[in-house]
């Protein structure tokens, strides 16, 4: 076919834009490939990569692992990521799919499962399986992967593209493709099933669901990846687990691409020849078709289609559905257009749009359709449309940047079983940085959305393949793949003004500059080595008492730490008591204790008394105001004479201080100042008798002076 002229002029444009902003926009790690067939694994303006096949170990230097995220919120906040499965330099894993047992009358409730393709590689071999791995304790922790489909040489022959899905009985069905040993996008293609009915411990052998012509990577005359829509999409009905839907993608040679469905109605066992899905008679593209069963049986599918457009450039999304009694035919039932503008896919990123538009149902009966959009003028966004009406809604809240890097694509969508209204999005958000994994949740059916990456995907250096599954009480699952966290251990994580800090990262690239920065200054580059690991050590200078923040970054992912600034100027503290003290007296020893000349509490105060016999006591302490403080010590009878020392040690302890003070006081009990009073005292008691009886005779001498008086008188 070739290209119209209204396209020529755009896609010049674009090629010469791709390459000049590969010239300036720093490339992922995992963008930088050797390989021939490098657009197969790296596509879009800065690359995506995602494997197919050829894939080799040496393209990157990180590893690829499973990671699931958990919300027990309904989606409004995310926990940190668990991983299920850990990558290396000979072990990747590509497109994971999760879904969850919420059925109340399955054995297995509350079971989650994630499946996903292996790629193990050795010299000059290449090999692909689909594995599973389970959570029986809601995604803490997960089994070791299981295979469970043949392990193929994907230089001949590969399997890609698994989707899990549970019965209402608890029967885990997974679907996946495969390429047979005509090779890969060279003939046909069949679908393969497995099923575990216990639990997800083991599995069956593979059943063929249906063999078909294979389409092409992309869907001439674009250029973004389609060769996705091969992969089946199931869903089991939600009364009976022996019913079994797949919808995929097949090669027509008359209509080129377009949609199947097929179906067991016997667990798996048999299936259903394909029937045709789109009802036109273009001979345009049909792609990335999703599947769902609402709880009163009927089918619903969704897909991208671009029978509008004589062209063959713009894509809709189409929606179709049919009862679970049918019938089965071509044509199924009536197509319905639930897009309001059509989308070109050759403005903003020509080669990625994602590897699947998503469906989910609701237990009310109705769907929600999530799909990559480009109608704001080719900026990629999420949009998202609910039966019966199908209002488009746009669900990312970034501004629409026509030409830039803010991509959203890849959307996958669940919906809370017990609460229609409460809908969980994911998708690649590329707002930030590249590709970052993001989740947009709304409770009130999609009017108003809460959004945010992941946590901890800014320490990651790529995420992917989304997918969502909501389980009961507003549990939801976040699996994707993911690189492995560059980390940053301190030590210590507080100190004062001068304090030595240890600092070592890892998961970097090897070789790499990493800077390291206390909050935003620069502190300096070190280089990390073979195994992406680096030691330096620095001094914290003058900075602001309370909380920093000390970053290591290679300009792709970065990572933090906090450090606390503490005050650690010691503490005054001003000691008042008495010089000469008696024995029978109780002495007061006060304490003011400041810091920076400001009355301040501690957080631990003590007193001990040193006596002069060598002995010693802790002495009780009590506060009277703000800083101020006083000790008492009962002076015994029998103390001993000589120089009691009283030493107070205080303490300060919060987020911003660490500081200590100590201080001396003390007071004499001297035997010659007590002799004297033992003197003294006596002496006062002499002239008290004296007094005393001075006034006595002073007394008689006036009874006889007053009765001689009175005889005279007579």
């Amino acid at each position: 076919m070739v290209m119209p002229s209204k396209y020529k002029a755009r896609f010049v444009f674009l090629t010469t834009l791709m390459i000049l902003t590969m010239m300036i926009v720093p490339i992922a790690p995992q963008a930088l490939s050797s390989s021939d067939d490098a657009l197969k694994h790296f596509s879009g303006v800065v690359g995506h990569f995602f494997s197919t096949r050829g894939f080799s170990p040496d393209i990157t230097t990180q590893s690829l692992d499973i990671r699931v995220w958990k919300s027990t919120d309904g989606g409004l906040t995310f926990d940190a990521s668990v991983v299920v499965a850990e990558g290396s330099r000979s072990v990747f894993h590509d497109k994971p799919w999760i879904t969850v047992d919420s059925s109340l009358d399955s054995d297995y409730e509350g079971n989650v499962y994630v499946s996903w393709t292996r790629l193990t590689f050795g010299k000059g071999t290449e090999y692909t399986e689909i594995v599973l791995s389970r959570s029986t304790d809601g995604g803490q922790t997960w089994s070791d992967p299981i295979s469970i489909s043949p392990k193929f040489d994907s230089l001949s022959r590969l399997v890609q593209g698994s989707m899990p899905a549970v019965g209402p009985d608890g029967t885990v069905y997974v679907a996946y493709y495969d390429s047979l040993d005509d090779g890969w996008l060279l003939g046909d293609f069949s679908l393969m099933m497995v099923k575990s009915t216990d639990g997800g411990e083991t599995f069956s052998i593979p059943v063929v669901m249906a063999t078909m012509p294979e389409i092409g990577y992309d869907l001439p005359p674009t250029f973004f990846r389609a060769w996705a829509s091969m992969f089946p999409m199931i869903a089991v009905d939600s009364i009976d687990s022996d019913y079994v839907y797949a919808v995929f993608a097949a090669y027509d040679p008359i209509f080129v691409e377009d949609i199947y469905l097929t179906r067991s109605d016997d667990g798996g066992e048999t299936w259903d020849s394909p029937v045709l899905v789109n009802d036109d008679d273009t001979p345009n593209s049909q792609f990335f078709p999703n599947i769902a069963v609402t709880p009163d049986g009927r089918i619903h599918m969704i897909w991208g289609d671009r029978r509008d457009d004589p062209d063959n450039y713009l894509y809709n999304v189409y929606y179709d559905s049919v009862p679970f009694t049918g019938p089965f035919v071509d044509g199924l039932g009536t197509d319905e257009l639930i897009t309001t503008v059509s989308s070109d896919p050759t403005i903003q990123d020509i080669y990625f749009m994602g590897d699947y538009f998503d469906l989910a149902q609701t237990s009310d009966d109705e769907v929600f359709a999530v799909w990559t959009d480009m109608r704001n003028d080719g900026d990629q966004d999420i949009y998202m449309a609910g039966s019966p009406d199908f209002d488009n809604i746009r669900i990312n809240q970034d501004a629409i940047t026509r030409l830039g890097l803010s991509i959203q694509n890849e959307p996958t969508i669940a919906v809370n079983p017990e609460d229609p209204t409460n809908i969980v999005v994911g998708a690649h958000d590329y707002r930030n940085r590249f590709v970052e994994a993001w989740y947009y949740t709304s409770v009130d059916g999609g009017s108003t959305w809460v959004e945010g990456p992941l946590p901890g995907v800014e320490s990651i250096y790529l995420t992917g393949d989304p997918t969502l599954a909501f389980g009961l009480d507003d549990t939801v699952y976040f699996s994707t793949i993911a690189t492995e966290l560059v980390s940053m251990e301190i030590e210590p994580d507080s100190g004062a003004i001068g304090t030595s800090v240890e600092s070592t990262v890892a998961g970097f690239d090897p070789f790499s500059e990493v800077l390291i920065m206390f909050d935003d200054e620069t502190i300096g580059f070190v280089t990390t080595d073979a195994v992406g690991m680096a030691e330096v050590r620095f001094t914290v200078s003058l900075s602001e008492y309370g909380a920093h923040i000390i970053k290591a970054t290679d300009g792709n992912v970065w990572v933090e730490e906090p450090f606390t600034m503490v005050d650690d100027t010691p503490i005054l503290i001003d000691v008042e008591s008495g010089s000469n003290l008696f024995r029978g007296e109780t002495a007061s020893i006060y304490a003011k204790t400041s810091l920076h000349g400001q009355p301040i509490n501690a957080t631990s105060l003590s007193a001990r008394i040193y006596l002069p016999d060598d002995s010693s006591a802790n002495l009780m302490i009590q506060q009277i105001d703000d800083g101020l403080y006083m000790a008492s010590y009962p002076i015994p009878g029998d103390a001993p004479f000589g120089t009691y020392l009283v030493v107070f040690d205080a303490q300060i302890i919060n987020s911003t201080i660490d500081a200590t003070g100590s201080a001396t006081s003390g007071f004499v009990i001297s035997h010659i100042l007590t002799d004297r009073l033992s003197e003294m005292t006596i002496f006062q008691y002499l002239i008290i008798i004296i007094l005393a009886l001075i006034a006595l005779v002073e007394g008689i001498a006036i009874f006889f002076l007053s009765r001689i008086r009175f005889l005279v008188r007579e």
